[in-house]
C-alpha cells in the first residue's frame, strides 16, 4: 500500500467534490512524530490558501483555526475545517483503512483548498520519512 493517495470523482451538486487521501500506519506514526513547529506553519499555510479563494472569510474570522490537530498527538492532523457549510475533511479509521474523509465538499474551490493543505502536510511527512530512512541506513 502506499503511504499516501487520493480519491477524487467530481460531480455535479452537493457534495459532489468529495475527496478522500488514504494513509498508512507508517504515515500515522511518522505525521505522529513531526517537528513541534508543522501545526503552525500549515494554519499558516491553509490561511494563505483559503484567503485565495474565500478572501471574507478569512477577513470575517480572523481568529479562526482552520486546521484541527490530535489532543494526544499535537502534529497529527485530526481535521480541515474550510469555508462552506460545515466542510472540510477529518480522520476516521474507515472500513478501507485509515483516512481523511470529506464533510460537505460542494464546490471544486473546497477541493482545490484540501488538496493544496494536504499536499503540503504530506511534504513534511514525507520528508520526516526520508529523514528518519537515511537515519537507519
Amino acid at each position: 500500500m502506499k503511504d499516501f493517495y487520493y480519491k477524487y470523482n467530481p460531480q455535479k451538486g452537493p457534495r459532489g467534490h468529495s475527496v478522500r487521501f488514504y494513509i498508512s500506519k507508517r504515515w500515522i506514526e511518522t505525521a505522529k512524530n513531526l517537528p513541534d513547529n508543522v501545526p503552525s506553519l500549515l494554519e499558516k499555510i491553509a490561511r494563505e490558501v483559503c484567503e485565495l479563494y474565500y478572501p471574507d472569510w478569512i477577513k470575517n474570522n480572523p481568529e479562526r483555526t482552520i486546521c484541527g490537530w490530535n489532543e494526544d498527538y499535537p502534529t497529527f492532523l485530526h481535521h480541515l475545517e474550510i469555508p462552506g457549510n460545515a466542510s472540510g475533511i477529518a480522520f476516521e479509521e474507515g472500513i478501507n483503512g485509515p483516512a481523511y474523509l470529506p464533510h460537505n465538499m460542494d464546490y471544486a474551490e473546497q477541493a482545490s483548498i484540501v488538496f493544496a493543505i494536504m499536499g503540503r502536510y504530506d511534504d513534511f511527512v514525507r520528508s520526516s520519512l526520508k529523514r528518519n530512512k537515511s537515519k537507519s541506513l
